[in-house]
């Protein structure tokens, strides 16, 4: 299987600049709070050809993603799957979430990730991994972006409402990377989470919002935790409330 990667800033320079792109970045943990991870690599497609632009992975040298983002910023659309997640790491007002898209058309959100065997693998096997994808091979890391783009490419040019959804999702991201201040010994007294790493750093933990909803009514849950949906014995039960602090 042939595939490119875009190892140098004379590479990423040479790299044709259409009208349209597709993008996909993986954090170096799919199953840790963006905020609390770092990019691993970048899948960019010009709709002719896909390359992979290492940003933290051990098979190749990597470019930052402050240059990653300066050679974007110049294209007028850019596609996605998810562009709250991925405003974490770039900065991106053309973007266009094509989930949006999928779900104006569709009436639901279909399963588009595309894991590969390898990834199903290295991630049970590294559940706890903060790092997991740069274990995986940059060649699998294409495989299942160039699946997303086959898979979501028809959706594109069928977008609406661009600029409410921009806002949508400008604002969700704001209130989550703001995290949750709480008194840690009264969080585990009510709450269990597979590992805290994942959302939890410095007594304040951090949750997602799915905006992919017909109803257009977000709902919160990540690493096992639902704020939106505490019941009424926790609420009325002392001081949680008390110490937990939205900022």
């Amino acid at each position: 299987m042939a595939y490119f990667i875009i190892e140098t800033e004379e590479q990423l320079s040479q790299l044709p600049k259409p009208e349209t792109c597709f993008i996909e970045l993986m954090s170096m943990s799919e199953h840790t709070h963006p905020f609390l991870t770092a990019p691993c690599v970048l899948y960019y497609n010009d709709f002719q050809k896909g390359y992979i632009i290492p940003i933290n992975h051990s098979e190749a040298f990597s470019l930052s993603i402050d240059k990653i983002q300066e050679f974007l910023k110049d294209i007028p659309k850019i596609y996605l799957l998810d562009k709250k997640w991925h405003s974490y790491y770039l900065n991106l007002p053309n973007s266009i979430d094509l989930y949006f898209t999928v779900l104006d058309i569709e009436g639901k959100i279909q399963d588009f990730q595309c894991y590969t065997p390898v990834h199903l693998d290295f991630y049970e096997k590294f559940k706890y991994s903060t790092q997991v994808n740069t274990f995986i091979p940059i060649s699998k890391h294409y495989e299942r972006c160039e699946c997303m783009f086959e898979t979501v490419k028809n959706y594109v040019g069928k977008e609406k409402n661009v600029k409410w959804y921009n806002k949508y999702t400008e604002v969700y991201k704001w209130v989550e990377e703001q995290g949750i201040l709480v008194d840690e010994k009264l969080f585990n007294k009510y709450f269990e989470t597979p590992w805290k790493g994942r959302s939890m750093r410095d007594n304040r933990v951090y949750s997602s919002y799915n905006l992919y909803n017909i109803t257009s009514r977000p709902t919160n849950s990540f690493n096992s935790i639902n704020f939106l949906s505490l019941t009424k014995k926790i609420i009325q039960e002392q001081p949680l409330y008390q110490k937990m602090t939205l900022l």
